[in-house]
């Protein structure tokens, strides 16, 4: 009992108290601008944007205290800094609805169907969840929900139905997109909580990226083309028809159709100039009409407004696009339509399956198959980007369908015939 017990633990690590010392005031004033000392501990000092001081506390190295000031700065420069904001912790529908409740992103084309995107957002993650508590799986199991969605597209049928399909990965990766900008731009960056960022020193691996696109490989024949035009004999499609002949040869966008005006026309040197504002890449563009196409568009007549459609957005076209599709397929007897129907009756599977595939023509196709259509006649693929307005190669091959044919033809041109 009257034993001394021993204290002394051999394991136990003993913790050592390193005091800095002080700075004097000669060092203090010998400090880049910016930044001071608090004892032994360096601080830096910016101002924002708003013109408001921003306080960070650093560290004991002036070396890191150099290198996050001068990140700072430039973050303020890029307005890309908000402190207050990064300090938020909003909900998902906060997020969503100060994104989309922009002026500017108001007029969008867009807008719209972003509204509809927003709210598949919310109904998934639900409108009063924070932002911050949203996890990488969480985003994961969002992207897998929407590729099991069954969408419907395209007008109302006859009956009063509309098809049905499931959700494209180019559509999926819309409402990754918009979901991503609206917590970047409500929230911030850092990955601490924002589930699109990649942690530092994270396997890329698990970075949540967009799907692959499938880009449509359809290209419109000439004798498809010959048929919608046909289609548009009657007066009151005058303007369809102009449209897809604008389309077809130079592979303008619907929406920069729409718009044009008669001052961008020069009729003598047979070019139409598209100002920026209109453009999808915000960068004007001149674009070379043949004089069939000038022609048409000087038959619609000039309108008040000084353009040559009525139309002041694409959906009207674009609507009567699909129904003029539908309405091509039903008169051509040779098509595989109406074999159907007629070999098999016009409720059977085979009819549907030929219907799908021969109504499955968009008035984007007409700009995909003018890009195929000036490759097949030797045209070099920087003046193709140049007319048809992409901003990046990568877009120009994507839209810029190869196939078995011109692959053939290719290697005929170099075959050397023997014997």
């Amino acid at each position: 009992m009257g034993a001394e017990q021993k204290n002394d633990r051999p394991d136990e690590k003993k913790i050592v108290l390193v005091e800095f010392p002080k700075a004097s005031k000669a060092q203090k004033k010998k400090l880049p601008k910016g930044i001071y000392l608090r004892g032994a501990t360096y601080w830096i000092r910016y101002t924002t944007a708003s013109g408001k001081q921003e306080r960070e506390k650093v560290g004991y190295k002036l070396a890191e205290a150099e290198t996050l000031l001068g990140k700072r700065r430039s973050e303020v420069f890029a307005k890309t800094h908000y402190p207050d904001r990064d300090k938020r912790n909003p909900t998902v529908g906060e997020v969503l609805s100060a994104y989309l409740d922009d002026p500017e992103r108001k007029q969008n084309a867009s807008h719209r169907d972003d509204l509809q995107r927003a709210r598949r957002i919310a109904e998934f993650f639900k409108e009063d969840r924070r932002v911050r508590t949203i996890q990488v799986d969480d985003v994961r199991k969002f992207i897998s929900s929407l590729l099991d969605t069954d969408v419907a597209y395209g007008p109302v049928n006859p009956d009063g139905s509309r098809d049905v399909r499931k959700m494209s990965n180019a559509t999926v990766n819309r409402h990754f997109e918009l979901f991503r900008a609206a917590i970047r731009s409500e929230v911030g960056t850092g990955p601490d909580w924002n589930p699109f960022e990649r942690k530092a020193g994270e396997d890329k691996n698990k970075k949540i990226k967009k799907l692959k696109s499938i880009g449509r490989d359809i290209i419109i024949p000439r004798q498809q083309y010959d048929l919608l035009l046909y289609g548009c004999r009657h007066k009151r499609y005058a303007q369809l028809k102009v449209a897809i002949q604008v389309a077809y040869h130079v592979g303008m966008r619907l929406g920069e159709i729409v718009l044009i005006h008669q001052d961008w026309l020069d009729e003598q040197n047979e070019l139409l100039t598209l100002p920026a504002a209109i453009t999808k890449t915000d960068e004007a563009r001149t674009v070379p009409l043949p004089r069939g196409v000038i022609q048409g568009l000087k038959s619609l007549g000039i309108k008040p407004d000084g353009r040559f459609f009525i139309a002041k957005d694409s959906t009207t076209i674009s609507k009567s696009f699909t129904r003029l599709v539908r309405r091509t397929v039903r008169m051509n007897k040779n098509s595989a339509y109406n074999a159907a129907v007629k070999k098999f009756g016009e409720d059977s599977e085979q009819a549907k399956q030929a219907w799908q595939r021969e109504t499955n023509f968009h008035f984007h196709d007409l700009r995909h198959t003018a890009a195929t259509n000036l490759r097949r006649k030797g045209v070099d693929i920087l003046t193709i980007k140049a007319i048809c307005g992409w901003k990046s190669l990568e877009m120009v091959e994507r839209y810029n369908n190869v196939d078995v044919d011109d692959m053939k033809a290719a290697v005929a041109k170099v075959t050397i015939h023997e014997g």
